[in-house]
């Protein structure tokens, strides 16, 4: 990959839920000649995955360190069907990625949390919403936007564990001090 590369990384398994065909091809149809994807993981979906690509996309398998990945990445996809709160994408976020999501309720949650600071964006899987291709066109217009620094700074305040655990104590002594 050259240098000036716009990398674009996925980490999880290879798998229907975790969507990583459609990724995949939709990747291969619409990136730009600077814009490499790098799939870390292994699944059932992995030989599908291999008749897809191109010479820009990077199939690596499981990998023991994905934050290595993440370093020299400025963007984390997943096209998943469905996810709680993805660990992946706080993975990412701790490194700084924009973000490039699919529009399931987990992951607007989060691009939406980037009231004051661009977190990237989402795109539909279903076609009845915005087209990978539209997304991805947005998210070029503002790459300049992604600031690795204030991401990371937003994910230590916001979403680390330490700050979840003052969030749920607040929650937990409303819910005490409801019941006296």
């Amino acid at each position: 990959m050259p240098e000036d590369a716009v990398v674009f990384v996925f980490s999880g398994g290879l798998s229907f839920r975790k969507n990583v065909q459609f990724l995949t091809q939709n990747f291969v149809q619409y990136h730009n000649k600077d814009e490499y994807l790098l799939l870390l993981g292994d699944g059932p979906e992995r030989e599908a995955c291999e008749q897809m690509v191109d010479d820009h996309v990077k199939l690596l398998g499981f990998q023991d360190d994905p934050a290595a990945y993440y370093n020299i990445s400025n963007i984390y996809a997943s096209a998943s069907r469905s996810e709680g709160f993805s660990i992946s994408v706080l993975e990412a976020l701790s490194c700084g990625l924009g973000l490039f999501l699919s529009d399931i309720p987990s992951h607007r949650e989060v691009v939406g949390m980037g009231e004051d600071l661009y977190l990237g964006e989402n795109f539909s899987i279903q076609n009845d919403g915005r087209s990978f291709n539209t997304a991805m066109g947005e998210l070029r217009k503002n790459f300049n936007r992604v600031d690795k620094e204030a991401i990371k700074d937003f994910q230590l305040k916001k979403l680390s564990d330490k700050a979840m655990t003052v969030k749920y104590d607040k929650e937990y002594n409303k819910f005490l001090k409801a019941g006296d």
